[in-house]
């Protein structure tokens, strides 16, 4: 039989590996400090400096335009090239490349890019990245535009909306000036995320154009107020 010195020495053991590990955990979800952006590292800035490998591709491996596989933190797209400027595309906002979508995407539809974020502690972030728009269709946003939206992981591989903003007000021409869209959201509840711009110019003839995106950000700006934490 056990002698109860040794089951008290062991309960205590026990004890003391269950608070490090709870204390491990929380740190790893609370690591992150005010002002950090969570695209910094991944590629926000978009542009070939990253040490991604391929053929001209950078962050999309194996060409410009997206095969598949994405690279420096981007993690799905769909009717998007990794553009360089040029007299088609005027010059990017930042970096070396800019994305840029298809006007269509044939029968598909689907023009997005996208990047997960893991495991978000609870608090205030702030988004914010630049567009515009080239093409021989004038794009029209008076009754439908791109969307911006935060997803929640539902732990099965789905993802829901938490989230949502229209990307509206860009220029239209190769040499027009970039704008801003930018905004908050408020995280209620530790969980892995994802960032996405999406438009289909297939399923809707006015956004038949190719939308320019370029210099994401994705900033902790604020811990959550004390009555979150209680």
């Amino acid at each position: 039989m056990m002698k109860i010195t040794q089951l008290i020495t062991n309960l205590k053991l026990w004890q003391s590996t269950f608070v490090a590990l709870i204390f491990l955990f929380s740190f790893s979800i609370n690591a992150q400090q005010v002002g950090d952006d969570l695209l910094a590292n991944t590629n926000g800035m978009v542009d070939t400096t990253s040490g991604a490998t391929g053929n001209g591709g950078g962050c999309f491996t194996g060409g410009g335009t997206y095969d598949g596989s994405t690279q420096c933190g981007w993690t799905s797209a769909s009717g998007m090239n990794y553009a360089p400027g040029n007299n088609n595309h005027g010059p990017t906002h930042s970096g070396d490349r800019m994305f840029k979508s298809y006007a269509t995407n044939g029968d598909g539809g689907a023009e997005f890019i996208a990047q997960e974020l893991s495991q978000l502690p609870l608090g205030t972030y702030t988004y914010s990245f630049f567009h515009r728009w080239t093409g021989s269709n004038q794009v029209d946003l008076s009754e439908s535009s791109p969307t911006f939206t935060i997803k929640e992981s539902d732990g099965n591989g789905g993802w829901a909306n938490v989230h949502s903003a229209a990307v509206v007000g860009g220029n239209q021409g190769a040499n027009v000036d970039w704008v801003e869209i930018t905004g908050t959201w408020e995280n209620i509840a530790v969980n892995d995320y994802k960032i996405q711009v999406y438009k289909s110019g297939s399923a809707n003839a006015a956004l038949a154009s190719n939308l320019h995106l370029d210099s994401f950000t994705f900033v902790y700006t604020a811990e959550p107020a004390q009555s979150a934490l209680s």
